[in-house]
């Protein structure tokens, strides 16, 4: 073979390494290693689980899958991960190992975990019969494994009122996005948008938590996941809100104008949200399509509201 014909093949074998690396980097994304999270959906082989009282996840990723089955709706498990995401929908991360912290089925369940430095380890609980049942994929490298085993009782979380509101808003956002091609759930999306107004203008409580009893950042962060709700609402269900009362219309505007209206308060008075709320707000500006022209239209507030708004806006 001539050394032309050997530097070609060379030459393509390196171009295909590195496609095959660009490839995975757009495909996977890394994340947090050890987490817990709320199981919504479970079948043979698979769950959909949402991450719970984690916002920095739940954020990018409301919903994701796991290949972990045979669970119940409501459990709560910490997870270990290899790290990474599959950029699918929804999206998908390989559990490791993992645990319950709160299993609704059991008032007990015995968990088994194994160690292997040189193994990819899956494992499956069939509460079915009590048995567990782990599935090892191994290198050609032998490494002997530890397997122990360990009682972990029913844990019944108590939820500050902040969680109590945010867990719900991030469990309605789930389900409409799980719902997305459902035409029918149009009535349900309905009913969590009034909802959600209704709790943050009307003083309708959520779970017997009421707007006025959250915490500054909490109120922040329900009018930022509201206009996500909102958003994704208009997107997979156009012109829901057709048919609500007129104090449903135009909420974009009012979430907008009480979002900036708070955070205003909170940097007068020199509260520890006030960075975090400027840094948010220029997140909801490139989400929410929020430009200066669009919040000049809200009203007539008068030269000082506009320039306290405008600091705000700016990031200043």
């Amino acid at each position: 073979m001539s050394k032309e014909k050997k530097g070609l093949i060379i030459l393509s074998v390196i171009i295909l390494l590195l496609l095959g690396v660009i490839v995975y980097l757009l495909t996977h994304k890394t994340v947090e290693k050890e987490f817990l999270v709320k199981v919504q959906e479970s079948y043979n082989g698979f769950s959909l689980v949402e991450p719970y009282q984690n916002n920095n996840i739940s954020k990018d990723y409301p919903i994701m899958e796991i290949n972990v089955g045979d669970l119940s709706e409501g459990d709560i498990i910490r997870i270990k991960t290899d790290g990474s995401f599959r950029e699918t929908y929804p999206p998908k991360i390989n559990v490791k190992e993992y645990e319950y912290v709160l299993n609704t089925s059991n008032s007990s369940t015995t968990t088994t975990t194994t160690k292997a430095p040189e193994e990819s380890i899956h494992i499956t609980e069939d509460n079915r019969n009590n048995n567990t049942t782990t599935t090892k994929t191994t290198t050609t490298k032998t490494t002997p494994t530890t397997t122990t085993a360990k009682t972990t009782t029913k844990i019944q979380t108590t939820l500050s009122k902040d969680d109590i509101v945010i867990n719900n808003l991030n469990e309605k956002i789930s389900n409409i996005e799980l719902n997305k091609n459902n035409k029918s759930f149009k009535e349900n999306v309905k009913e969590y948008f009034t909802d959600v107004v209704d709790f943050i203008f009307y003083d309708k409580p959520i779970k017997g938590v009421y707007f006025k009893e959250l915490t500054n950042k909490a109120k922040l962060t329900v009018i930022k996941l509201t206009l996500k709700l909102d958003t994704l609402a208009d997107k997979y269900f156009p012109n829901y809100k057709e048919n609500l009362n007129n104090k449903y219309q135009n909420i974009k505007g009012k979430l907008v104008e009480f979002y900036l209206d708070k955070t205003a308060e909170y940097c007068a008075n020199h509260d520890n949200v006030c960075a975090q709320a400027k840094q948010d707000f220029a997140e909801m500006k490139k989400d929410y399509g929020v430009t200066w022209e669009f919040i000049k239209k809200l009203g007539n507030k008068g030269l000082a509201k506009l320039k306290e708004w405008y600091e705000i806006y700016s990031g200043k």
